[in-house]
């Protein structure tokens, strides 16, 4: 699948897009695995020490907060998943919005 990637995070990663390729069964995990494995400049855009995901990173997996559910970044994705991480700026627009709304910063059908 080909990862658009916008603006905060274009500025970390240097690219527009990325091409991730996971095999079936991955989780949101294995995907933001994969992104950093690419672009290691994202590992700290991304997660904090102990492989968790920063707490001022807005991500959503079909609208939903990760963060919330008993699984966290080890949901199973599912074909069809959006992820989306809203720009920071953007990120209190995203509680109230479609997910598809917000200026994203990281936005992948699954």
């Amino acid at each position: 699948m080909q990862v658009n990637i916008f603006s905060t995070l274009r500025l970390v990663s240097g690219k527009k897009t990325v091409q991730v390729d996971l095999p079936g069964g991955a989780t949101l995990r294995d995907f933001l695995e994969e992104i950093i494995r690419q672009i290691p400049a994202m590992q700290s855009a991304l997660m904090k020490a102990g492989s968790s995901l920063r707490q001022d990173l807005p991500l959503f997996v079909n609208g939903r907060n990760p963060r919330l559910l008993p699984e966290s970044i080890d949901m199973a994705l599912q074909p069809g998943d959006l992820i989306l991480s809203p720009d920071r700026s953007t990120a209190g627009a995203a509680r109230t919005a479609s997910p598809c709304r917000p200026a994203p910063a990281l936005n992948c059908p699954f």
